[in-house]
C-alpha cells in the first residue's frame, strides 16, 4: 500500500463485493476465478487498509482465501435474498437494492465499495453511493461490441438490464478492467473519460505450469483417444471462438500434417452441441481427427496444454484471451487472432492471423507444425512474455486504482500548453546548501532550462545559498505549492528525484500531484527505508516491499525488520509507486532505461544525458599554481577519488591496491575528495588509513564546495570512480572528470559498462577486483602518453555526445512537451 505518503494517502476502509464467487453465472468460472486471485493476492500483498469483504447469506461460501494469518480484513454476511432460478434481483429492486448498499458502506465506514462483476443478473450495481466511492471491475463489452449477436434476440429484460449496468459503470468513480483493449472500448462505446480506467491485466490460471514429469500428459492423452502429435483448442460453444473456421482451418492443413496431428477441442458441450461440431467436422471431411473432450478438470488442461504442439486461439473477440497466457505457462506455442486483446497478452510470442480467413490461419499451423527451431523459439518466447502477467502485478495495479479513487491526486488544475506558449514548470529539487549531487545537477541545468521555460523551484525548510539561483529563480516552500498551483500557473511539475533524504518531500509531492520524474538513481530503497524503518514505522516498509515486489518482498521485509537478515538498500528498486505514478520519466543511461522498460508500462521513458559543464582544460601552468594552492608538490602522481565517501565507492579496495602501488610509486598521493560516511565496524576508512600505514600519503579533504571540487580535478593525473553496489545512479564526478580529460577507472557495472573503453578502464567487482585495480593504476602511472591519450579521448566523447547543459535543456522542453501532447 502507500505506505510510505502517510500525509498523503490515508489508510482506506474498502468493501469488496464477492458475491461473483457464489452466483451460478461467476462462480468457478472466468470471472470468479480472477475475482479469487485478484482479491487473495491483494490481502496477502496490503498490510495497511482494512477490507470488509461481502458474501451473500442465500447463497454458498465461496472457497477460503486461507489468510488467517492477516488481521486486517473479515467477512460479512448479506442479508439480501437472490432469485438464482430467474437470474434477477429477488424481493428489492434495483433502487432498494443500492439503498441496501448505501446502509452497509455506512455502517462500515467504507472510502469505496469495489463491485467485481458489475454484470450480475442477480446483483445489480447501484449507479451511485451518495457516501461511499464506487469502483467496478469491467472485462469486456463484447455484448456491445456485437450487438447483432448478443443483443438484437436478447429477452428484452436482459437488453435492459445491460444497458443499465453500463450506464452505472459509466458513472462509476473509478473503472479496473484487464486489457488496454476493453479500456479503448469503455472509452469509445461507453464515454468513459480515460484517466478513470486503470488497466490491471490478469494472471495465468490455477496450477498452469510446465509438468517435469509426462506420465500424466500420457494417462490424459489415453482417457481421451489421443494417440497422435495435437493441436489444442480451447473455448466454448459461442460465436466468438470461432470453432468452425478451426475446423475448416484444420481442414486446409497439408495430408503430411493431418496424417501426423489431431484436432482436441476442449469445452464443456451439451450434446446438441457437440452434435453441431461433429457434423462440422463431417462437413470439411476432418471427423476421425477430431477429439471433443467435453469437461475437463484443471489437472487435466494443464496435462493437455503440456502435450500439445501448439495451442490454436483464433478467437474473434476477447476481453483478455487467458488461454494464450496458460499456453504460454506451460511451454505452448500459440496461434491466434491478430484482433482486440490478444496481440497485447501474446506480444511477439505468438504468430498472429486474421481470424476471419482460414487460409491464413492453416499457413499459421502449418508453419509450427512443420518447423521444431520455430517451435523452440516460441516456446521460449513465450516463457518471457508469460512472466509479465501475474497476480502481484494484477493486486498492485488494483490497490493502485484504490488509492487514486480515495486520493484524488490529480487536485489541482493544470495550465493548457498552446502552441508557440512558453513552457512554465513547477520544479522540485534541493539546491546548495544540501550536500547532494542532485542539487549541483539542477543548479547547473537551471539557467539553460529557464532559456526555454519560466521556472518556479520548490524546495524543503532551509534557505538556498547559491546567489545565483535566488537571483534569478522565484523559490516557494513546497507547502506553498498547492494554493499557487490553483492558480492554473503551471503546465507540469518536474521532480529531480534521488536516493537520498533529501528527496523525502519530493516523493511524496511527485505522488500527490502527477508530473515528470527524473530519476537519479533507479533504487529508492535508501530514500524508502529512511521513510518508515528510520522514522519508526516497519510495518510500513513491509507494506511497500509488498506492493513493489509482491509476496517475495513482503517475506525479505518481515526477515529484515525481525533481525533475520540485513537490510539490502541496493537490493529491490522499491520505485514502482513513483513509475507508475509519473506523467514521463527521464534517466540518464540505457541501462536505467532497460530496468523501467522491464515494467512493461505505457508511460514515456526517454534517456536524456546528465549534462556537464565544458570548462577549458587547463594548461601545465594552470595545474602547477592550482597544486601549490591546495598544498600539493608539482612531482606529485596524485590519484583522487570523488564524492561522497561510503562503502559502495570501494574506497577499501582502492586504499589497499594504493598501499601496493606506492611501492614502485612513491612520490604518489591518494586524495579522497568529499565527506567520508560515518565509520562502522565494516567500513572505517581512518582505521584503515592507519593500518595501511598511509597517513602521511592519504589525504581526506571532507566536503568541498563545487569550485574547490573542479580544482581537485583540475590537478589530478588518475581519477578512481568506482561503485558498487550502486543504485543505478550516473556519476555526474565521473562527467567532469571526462569533460576537464582526466583518464579514469570505473567499475565494470551495469550504467558504467555504456562509457567507452578508451577513457574509461573498467574493473571488475570479483576477487581479481584488488589486483586488476592496481594493474591498472601502474600502467597508467608508467605511461604518461597513455594517460594523455585517454584524456583526449573523454574531451572528444564529451563534447561528441550532447552533453552540453544546453544540449540536455532542449532535450527536457522536448520530452516534456511530448508528454504533454499524449
Amino acid at each position: 500500500m502507500c505506505s510510505l505518503c502517510l500525509e498523503v494517502i490515508p489508510a482506506m476502509r474498502i468493501g469488496i463485493d464477492l458475491q461473483p464467487l457464489q452466483t451460478v453465472s461467476s462462480r468457478g468460472r472466468g470471472v470468479g476465478n480472477f475475482t479469487y486471485n485478484q482479491i487473495k493476492r491483494i490481502l496477502q500483498l496490503d498490510d495497511r487498509n482494512t477490507y470488509s469483504l461481502f458474501v451473500n447469506a442465500y447463497l454458498s461460501d465461496p472457497a477460503p482465501f486461507g489468510l488467517y494469518d492477516k488481521c486486517n480484513w473479515r467477512k460479512f454476511f448479506l442479508d439480501f435474498p437472490i432469485d438464482t432460478e430467474n437470474g434477477r434481483s429477488g424481493k428489492r429492486e434495483g433502487s432498494q437494492y443500492a439503498a441496501f448498499l448505501e446502509d452497509c458502506a455506512t455502517q462500515h465506514k467504507l472510502d469505496l465499495l469495489h463491485f467485481t462483476n458489475p454484470f450480475e443478473w442477480e446483483l445489480p450495481i447501484p449507479s451511485r453511493l451518495p457516501s461511499t466511492s464506487v469502483v467496478v471491475t469491467v472485462y469486456d463489452l463484447i455484448p456491445l461490441v456485437f450487438e447483432e449477436q448478443y443483443l438484437k434476440n436478447a429477452p428484452a429484460w436482459l437488453r435492459r438490464g445491460y444497458r443499465a449496468a453500463c450506464r452505472n459503470i459509466a458513472r462509476a468513480d473509478r473503472i479496473v478492467t484487464i486489457s488496454e483493449c476493453s479500456k479503448k472500448d469503455l472509452i469509445k462505446l461507453l464515454g468513459v473519460r480515460e484517466e478513470k480506467i486503470d488497466v490491471v491485466h490478469a494472471g495465468p490460471s490455477g496450477n498452469f505450469r510446465v509438468l517435469e514429469d509426462k506420465t500424466g500428459v500420457e494417462r490424459v492423452k489415453r482417457k481421451f483417444g489421443i494417440d497422435k502429435d495435437f493441436i489444442l483448442c480451447t473455448g466454448g460453444f459461442d460465436y466468438r471462438k470461432n470453432l468452425e473456421r478451426v475446423i475448416e482451418s484444420y481442414n486446409l492443413l497439408p495430408p503430411e500434417c493431418r496424417r501426423g496431428s489431431q484436432l482436441v477441442i476442449v469445452c464443456r458441450l451439451l450434446p446438441e452441441e457437440e452434435a453441431t461440431l461433429r457434423k462440422m467436422a463431417e462437413t470439411f471431411r476432418i471427423g476421425d481427427d477430431l477429439v471433443l473432450t467435453n469437461y475437463v478438470t484443471d489437472e487435466e488442461l494443464v496435462a493437455l496444454y503440456n502435450g500439445a504442439t501448439l495451442l490454436l486461439f483464433p478467437s474473434l473477440y476477447e476481453g483478455f484471451g487467458l488461454p494464450v497466457l496458460d499456453a504460454m505457462t506451460c511451454g505452448t506455442p500459440v496461434v491466434t487472432s491478430k484482433v482486440s486483446s490478444l496481440p497485447e497478452v501474446a506480444g511477439d510470442a505468438a504468430i498472429l492471423v486474421d481470424p476471419y480467413d482460414v487460409r491464413d490461419i492453416a499457413e499459421a499451423v502449418e508453419r509450427v507444425l512443420t518447423n521444431p527451431q520455430l517451435q523452440a523459439e516460441m516456446r521460449e518466447k513465450g516463457f518471457r512474455q508469460a512472466r509479465k502477467f501475474t497476480w502481484d502485478r494484477v493486486a498492485q495495479a488494483t490497490i493502485q486504482a484504490y488509492e487514486k479513487t480515495v486520493g484524488h491526486p490529480h487536485t489541482v488544475p493544470r495550465k493548457v500548453l498552446t502552441v508557440g506558449e512558453k513552457l512554465k514548470i513547477a520544479y522540485f529539487s534541493p539546491l546548495s546548501p544540501q550536500r547532494s549531487g542532485v542539487a549541483d545537477y539542477s543548479e547547473e541545468l537551471l539557467p539553460s532550462l529557464a532559456e526555454h521555460a519560466d521556472i518556479e523551484i520548490f524546495i524543503d525548510d532551509y534557505r538556498p545559498s547559491s546567489h545565483a539561483i535566488v537571483s534569478q529563480f522565484a523559490i516557494h516552500n513546497y507547502r506553498e505549492y498547492e494554493k499557487l498551483a490553483q492558480q492554473g500557473r503551471y503546465h507540469v511539475n518536474l521532480y529531480q528525484m534521488g536516493n537520498s533524504v533529501y528527496h523525502e518531500y519530493i516523493y511524496k509531492m511527485a505522488l500527490q500531484y502527477p508530473g515528470v520524474v527524473v530519476l537519479h538513481d533507479v533504487i529508492l530503497h535508501g530514500l524508502v527505508h529512511y521513510m518508515t524503518v528510520v522514522r519508526g514505522n516497519p510495518s510500513a516498509y513491509v507494506a511497500e516491499m509488498a506492493f513493489c515486489h509482491g509476496q517475495a518482498g513482503r517475506e525479505e521485509a518481515l526477515k529484515a525488520v525481525s533481525g533475520v537478515l540485513p537490510f539490502e538498500v541496493y537490493g529491490r528498486p522499491l520505485n514502482k509507486r513513483v513509475v507508475n505514478a509519473s506523467l514521463g520519466i527521464i534517466v540518464h543511461s540505457d541501462w536505467a532505461r532497460e530496468q523501467l522498460l522491464a515494467y512493461d508500462t505505457n508511460i514515456p521513458i526517454a534517456k536524456i544525458n546528465h549534462g556537464v559543464r565544458l570548462d577549458r582544460m587547463p594548461t601545465a601552468q594552470d595545474r602547477a599554481r592550482l597544486r601549490a594552492e591546495l598544498g600539493l608538490e608539482d612531482g606529485h602522481f596524485v590519484i583522487a577519488s570523488f564524492g561522497h565517501i561510503a562503502s559502495p565507492k570501494r574506497t577499501d579496495v582502492a586504499l589497499r591496491a594504493f598501499a601496493r602501488f606506492r611501492e614502485r610509486h612513491p612520490e604518489a598521493v591518494f586524495i579522497l575528495v568529499g565527506e567520508v560516511h560515518p565509520p562502522t565496524p565494516s567500513f572505517d576508512i581512518p582505521r584503515l588509513i592507519k593500518e595501511l600505514g598511509l597517513e602521511r600519503y592519504v589525504q581526506v579533504t571532507g566536503y568541498v564546495d563545487l569550485e574547490t571540487f573542479m580544482k581537485y580535478i583540475s590537478i589530478t593525473d588518475l581519477a578512481l570512480n568506482l561503485r558498487y553496489p550502486t543504485a543505478g545512479e550516473t556519476s555526474g564526478s565521473l562527467l567532469r572528470l571526462l569533460a576537464m580529460g582526466i583518464p579514469v577507472l570505473v567499475s565494470n557495472v551495469n550504467q558504467f559498462k555504456e562509457f567507452p573503453d578508451d577513457c574509461c578502464w573498467k574493473v571488475d567487482v570479483d576477487e581479481t577486483e584488488e589486483d586488476l585495480l592496481l594493474a591498472y593504476m601502474q600502467e597508467l602511472a608508467d605511461n604518461e602518453l597513455l594517460r594523455w591519450k585517454m584524456g583526449q579521448n573523454a574531451r572528444c566523447y564529451i563534447l561528441e555526445n550532447d552533453y552540453s547543459w544546453e544540449s540536455v535543456a532542449r532535450a527536457y522542453v522536448n520530452f516534456i512537451q511530448q508528454v504533454l501532447s499524449r
